[in-house]
């Protein structure tokens, strides 16, 4: 991921930057977020833009505590492949 960077503290809104997609055409690019107070993983889907694909996570809908966000590309066959994951701590 390109933003935000293992070791961040977020609060807010997120903007969430992926850093390439896997070698995939995709038809989908999005990020998966998971850590403490989620009952499942949050699924945030990204929009074209003129810069890439860009997500965005409203982080105050969850419980300050240190996540996990993985950016993921998806092509029309459904094949996926996903980055590692960065550490993020949200102070809201």
């Amino acid at each position: 991921m390109r933003t935000p960077t293992t070791g961040s503290v977020v609060r807010g809104t997120v903007t969430l930057v992926p850093d390439e997609t896997g070698g995939l055409a995709p038809s989908g690019i999005g990020f998966t977020i998971t850590g403490p107070g989620l009952a499942k993983h949050v699924h945030v889907v990204a929009v074209p833009t003129w810069y890439g694909p860009i997500g965005y996570w409203n982080s105050t809908h969850v419980p300050n505590g240190i996540y996990r966000i993985r950016a993921y590309a998806q092509n029309a066959a459904g094949v996926r492949d996903s980055s590692s994951s960065v550490s993020v701590r949200v102070s809201n």
